[in-house]
């Protein structure tokens, strides 16, 4: 509880307790000690005797200021609304707006039945929405709100909310906002002023979607994004953006940006838009969508005979033709997309589009070009209007000032399917890729034009022809995609080969176009750059002899050949250039990366991308040759290409030699790995390569014991090679061995991985890595690899030494209880393992929980004079075998000595490996961990 004390501005306080029962609260109050101070009960608020009811209507916020009025004033206390929406204003209205010079509207919202809220009054001076505030109250009685107003500043004023459809907008009743608009007097709407507006004309509504660049008689045509609202969704925010022109044919729709208001009125033909003084961008001009249909049916047509692609005229100009729209009606009706030459079309510098046509509905600004001569097809550009009307007619909007008319005749041109047997020429002579007889060559020297190929498959090649092919120095091919629907057209370009390093030489590429017609294909042919350079006709190779890989070339397929390790591998360096045939393996090169040293050579080679259809026909590919873990090293480019149905299918490919120890590969079933005999298997059966086999010096390495190149079968211990870095020093080498890749599953096919080998205790990494091949066959593994030429490397296989038994069981030697003192005759483990090499796997038993101490012994226990601990936790059984140090304590040193110590956890018991051939002459010994409660202790008792 508080109380204002006087002049000194302070505050004195006094307990009190409030006490909530549910329909009403409770309060304890504390006697008051003077007669200045009294309790005070919150007034009803709502109550009439409580506020003010304001009812002017000159206050309404969308109105404009007609009588001057300020509140600076007004007296403080409750106000209620009842003009207008008979709420505050929350929206920033125009200066001079609201009865007053500076409007005021309230940020946040209205607050729930009941709940009172604190506000700020913000008020606008000139563009500045948040120029002076006040602070102000809020209260919900439940069918009306109340406001606490204070006085503001001379000529600000509290506006109450209105609905902007009462309010008389502002026209926007231009021909020329239309979306369809292409005059060149280009205007804008910088410097309007702010309030509503409404359209009036075409649909009434601003346009939705982006118009074309430089429509609606502006440089920057400005849209609305989002949809037009609904009457119930009250004053809305939208933004407007401005379209800006960046080609011919490209733009972006919303360079410019900037919020605007709509309200859908009760009429919802009425729509109004709230703008600022300015647009998005000074060149922003608001456009109104519009209906296309009046537009196309104002067109003017274009029946010139004259304006046909294939029409050898001239002396015409469209520059003489008044701006406008205009539609072609004589042939095609609609604009050439294609180049033609000089002197058709009805002038000596016809023009065409280059672009696809606009879809239905819609229009675009296309680029058009001005021919100069049959090698300068794009002598001159500009742009093109273009719309396809609803009923698919095609309209142009004509510009003469487009500066594509300056200075040279030249008219548009009206479309002439090539398809037509009298607008496109038919080619005849030989072409093939795989002629390289010389002919004569006119292809520098005839006009451009759309031709048909009636020779080989009809079609151009799509791949890169050898060099001197096609009967000339340079042959050309298509590079680009075909279409795909009756009258589509497609681009490209022309390609011409002049050496094998240059597939595609700049100096001589053209660009290219194909059509499809019904039932063939045409091609655009340009004159080309010289007499050296002309276009082919691909031919079926299919039909063409083959070279034959049978049974003679077993040495190449992909998992079962071993020669790639040995002296005897395979080089394709001398290969002679031709198609072969494959017939063995799978009958194909295979398309995944190949294991070093596979197929019977050193760098093995396998194609890149997958094998085409017959469709397709003759494709390019890339050959990767594989170096160490390199998959692709090398390259080589083919030829490839599909014959035959499904059911027979065949596949040709146009190979080159390559340079020495690389050779390409058959690829291969890897099912086949699993087929092969015994004969061609070597097993793996000595038991010291098990993961449990300590260094044997006279165990010799895989490269001694198994010389000969082969698939491998293990049959010892566990059947299979480790798939973890083992502990160095076991599996009876130095450097034991383990696979890289996990193991594979039953259908995971060859599995491509390395072997490595462990070099040190602290680096598991691979040292000395070698190609490996793992196929899980039925549960069976087999394995093919490299095995170093090293003395010290061997594969691991996996043992359970905690199963076989494996080891030895020291048992009820209970001096070896840690924490005890030793008394008696002193033990030592020197030669606990009394037979060369004087180590094994040992297991105590009988005498405390069977584990080594970890925790550090005093000199002269455990039943010796030198106790053995062992640094470090015991491993969990997913750790497998775990190195750590053994120490010995003597008078001075916990760590007098040390030595390794392997640790293996067997679920219920562990096993240790080390070499008890140690410290000859001295009474050492292991501890063996127990209860510390359960040790001999003296007792000693304070006095």
């Amino acid at each position: 509880m508080w109380r204002y004390t006087g002049n000194d501005c302070a505050w004195i306080s006094k307990k009190g307790y409030v006490r909530n029962c549910g329909d009403f609260p409770v309060y304890w109050l504390p006697k008051l000690t003077n007669s200045y101070t009294t309790y005070v009960a919150e007034a009803d608020s709502c109550s009439a005797d409580e506020y003010t009811v304001w009812d002017d209507d000159s206050l309404l916020a969308w109105s404009k200021t007609i009588n001057l009025k300020s509140h600076n004033t007004l007296a403080s206390g409750w106000y209620r609304l009842n003009a207008g929406l008979k709420k505050i204003n929350t929206e920033c209205v125009p200066m001079d707006y609201g009865g007053t010079k500076y409007p005021g509207w309230m940020e946040g919202g209205h607050p729930d039945i009941d709940e009172t809220v604190e506000r700020t009054v913000y008020f606008r001076v000139n563009t500045n929405c948040r120029a002076a505030s006040k602070k102000i109250k809020v209260k919900n009685c439940g069918s009306f709100y109340i406001y606490r107003l204070v006085p503001t500043s001379a000529n600000y004023g509290y506006t109450i909310s209105s609905e902007p459809c009462d309010v008389e907008a502002r026209f926007m009743d231009e021909d020329d906002r239309s979306i369809y608009d292409r005059t060149s007097n280009f205007k804008n709407d910088n410097g309007i002023a702010e309030g509503w507006y409404q359209f009036t004309k075409g649909f009434k509504v601003m346009a939705t979607s982006a118009p074309a660049a430089r429509s609606c008689s502006s440089k920057a045509p400005v849209w609305m994004q989002g949809e037009l609202p609904q009457f119930e969704e009250g004053i809305v925010s939208r933004t407007a953006c401005a379209v800006r022109y960046d080609s011919p044919t490209t733009k972006t729709d919303c360079a410019w940006a900037k919020e605007i208001k709509v309200r859908r009125c009760r009429n919802p033909d009425r729509v109004l838009y709230y703008f600022e003084a300015s647009p998005p961008t000074t060149d922003g001009r608001y456009c109104v969508d519009d209906d296309m249909t009046k537009v196309c049916e104002a067109a003017k047509p274009l029946a010139d005979e004259w304006r046909g692609s294939n029409r050898r005229a001239n002396g015409h100009h469209d520059r003489d033709l008044e701006a406008g729209w205009y539609k072609f009606t004589k042939y095609g009706k609609r604009i050439a997309n294609f180049p033609v030459n000089r002197n058709y079309c009805g002038s000596d510098y016809p023009i065409w589009m280059d672009g696809a046509h606009a879809e239905r509905g819609t229009c675009k600004s296309q680029l058009i070009y001005k021919v100069y001569s049959a090698k300068n097809l794009n002598w001159d550009d500009g742009t093109l209007f273009e719309c396809q009307c609803k009923n698919g007619e095609y309209i142009y909007y004509h510009n003469p000032k487009n500066d594509i008319f300056n200075n040279y005749k030249a008219t548009y041109c009206e479309e002439e399917d090539p398809c037509q047997s009298h607008v496109h020429d038919r080619v005849t002579l030989d072409r093939s890729p795989w002629s390289t007889q010389k002919r004569t060559n006119t292809d520098d020297s005839d006009a451009a034009r759309w031709v048909r190929l009636t020779r080989g498959t009809q079609v151009m090649p799509r791949y890169v022809p050898e060099p001197g092919s096609c009967g000339v120095s340079y042959p050309g091919w298509y590079d680009g995609q075909m279409p795909e629907s009756v009258g589509q057209i497609t681009k490209g370009r022309y390609c011409f080969v002049t050496s094998a390093s240059q597939p595609c030489h700049s100096s001589y590429t053209k660009e290219a176009r194909v059509k499809k017609c019904d039932g063939f294909f045409l091609y655009f042919w340009q004159i080309t750059t010289n007499d050296h350079a002309g276009y082919c006709v691909d031919e079926n190779i299919c039909d063409v002899a083959s070279e034959e890989w049978g049974r003679e070339e077993e040495r190449r397929l992909r998992y079962t050949s071993v020669t790639g390790l040995n002296s005897n591998r395979r080089s394709d360096n001398g290969l002679p250039t031709q198609w072969y045939r494959i017939t063995i393996g799978t009958k194909k090169l295979p398309t995944t990366c190949t294991g070093y040293m596979s197929c019977g050579t050193l760098y093995p080679g396998w194609m890149r991308g997958e094998h085409p259809e017959p469709a397709d026909g003759i494709v390019d590919r890339e050959v990767c040759f594989t170096k160490d873990m390199d998959c692709c090293s090398t390259t080589k480019n083919i030829k490839v290409v599909a014959c035959g149905k499904e059911d027979n299918r065949v596949y040709l490919y146009r190979l080159y030699a390559t340079s020495s120890n690389y050779g390409y590969c058959i690829d291969q079933d890897p099912e086949d790995v699993c087929k092969l005999s015994p004969n061609k298997l070597q097993y793996i059966s000595d038991e010291r390569h098990g993961t449990a086999h300590y260094l044997d010096t006279s165990f010799k390495a895989d490269y001694q014991k198994y010389p000969e190149d082969s698939w491998f079968v293990v049959s010892a211990h566990n059947k299979h090679f480790i798939h973890y870095p083992p502990v160095q020093y076991f599996c009876g080498v130095y450097y034991p061995g383990w696979i890289e890749a996990p193991p594979p599953a039953l259908d995971g096919g060859v599995v491509e991985t390395r072997a490595c080998f462990r070099e040190s205790m602290s680096n598991e990494n691979c040292y000395q890595g070698t190609p490996m091949k793992v196929k899980n066959c039925n549960g069976e593994m087999r394995y093919f690899y490299k095995r170093p030429a090293s003395s010290h490397d061997s594969m691991c296989v996996e043992e359970d030494v905690c199963r076989t038994g494996n080891y030895r069981e020291i048992k009820d030697e209970k001096w070896r209880h840690a924490y005890e003192r030793s008394e008696g005759d002193l033990k030592s483990d020197y030669r606990k393992v009394p037979t060369e090499p004087y180590r094994d796997w040992v297991r105590f038993t009988g005498v405390g929980n069977g584990r080594i101490a970890t925790i550090n012994q005093e000199y002269m226990s455990c039943g010796t004079q030198f106790p053995g601990w062992m640094e470090g936790d015991h491993p969990l059984t997913s750790e497998g075998i775990v190195s750590r140090k053994l120490y010995l304590t003597n008078g001075k040193n916990y760590k007098w000595q040390n030595a390794d110590i392997f640790v293996k956890n067997c679920g219920g018991f562990m096993l240790y490996n080390l070499n008890f051939n140690w410290l000859n002459g001295y009474k050492w010994a292991i501890c063996v961990d127990g209860d510390v409660c359960d040790a001999k202790v003296t007792e000693v008792s304070q006095s």
